[in-house]
């Protein structure tokens, strides 16, 4: 697949109180392109069931490239070589990544979802800490 050139941009959350979103990391093998489907989800739903990832943002630029929902989205080097490790070669994983799962252009949005963040990991089925690649 050929790496997309329009570029992704979120939906507004409707319940700014419970609303997330999630991605579902398509399978693959190393080398493919990552693909990633967002979806907005209430944290109160019981059946809800997803990873949150907690890693170190890089101070570089976001240099790599994934898509989501089929459009252009820029990640740092360091979530891209986790997402790289994360994607399950025939399952899809449901993570939430602050990084993406939160509009990072959005000021109220950004605040008002770090502020929720010990709910969100504490929903989490799983949280999954990244250091980053090994050396």
């Amino acid at each position: 697949m050929e790496s997309p050139t329009a570029t992704f941009k979120h939906s507004p959350l409707i319940d700014q109180i419970d609303e997330i979103r999630l991605l579902d990391l398509q399978p693959g093998q190393r080398g493919d392109m990552l693909e990633i489907c967002i979806r907005h989800a209430l944290l109160t739903d019981d059946y809800l069931d997803y990873e949150a990832l907690s890693y170190t943002w890089d101070a570089e630029s976001a240099s790599h490239h994934v898509s989501i929902n089929g459009l252009h989205f820029g990640v740092r080097p360091n979530l891209f070589h986790c997402l790289n490790e994360l994607r399950h070669p025939t399952d899809v994983r449901t993570l939430w990544i602050d990084a993406i799962s939160i509009d990072q252009t959005n000021v109220a949005e950004r605040n008002h979802q770090v502020r929720s963040m010990d709910r969100i990991y504490s929903y989490a089925s799983v949280v999954r800490i990244w250091l980053g690649a090994p050396s």
